[in-house]
C-alpha cells in the first residue's frame, strides 16, 4: 500500500499527470469491476430469494384456501347428510303415525 502511494507522489512530483492520471483510472476501473460484479451477484441472489419468498408465499395460500374450501365442503356435505335424515326419519314418523290411526 505504501508502496502504490510512493509510485503516485512519484508520478506527481515528476509531473506526468498522465501516467498518474492513468493509473488511477486502471486502480479505479478494477475497483468498479469487482463491486459491480459483487453488486451484481448481490441483486441476484436478492432477487432469486425474492422469487423463491414469492412462490412459497403463493403455495402456502393456495394450501390454505384449497383447505378451507375442503372443510366447507365437509360441512356442507355433513349438513345436508343431517337435513336428508331428518327428512327421512320425520317421513318414517308419519308413515307410521298414520299407519297407527288407521
Amino acid at each position: 500500500m505504501d508502496e502504490i502511494a510512493n509510485q503516485n507522489t512519484e508520478l506527481i512530483n515528476t509531473n506526468s499527470e498522465s501516467e498518474f492520471v492513468q493509473s488511477m483510472n486502471n486502480l479505479q476501473n478494477e475497483f468498479c469491476a469487482d463491486y459491480y460484479c459483487k453488486w451484481y451477484v448481490i441483486c441476484l441472489t436478492k432477487q432469486l430469494f425474492q422469487f423463491h419468498t414469492t412462490l412459497f408465499l403463493r403455495s402456502i395460500i393456495q394450501i390454505s384456501v384449497f383447505k378451507y374450501v375442503l372443510q366447507y365442503i365437509q360441512m356442507s356435505s355433513q349438513q345436508q347428510n343431517e337435513s336428508y335424515q331428518n327428512y327421512w326419519s320425520a317421513q318414517q314418523q308419519e308413515k307410521s303415525v298414520r299407519f297407527i290411526g288407521i
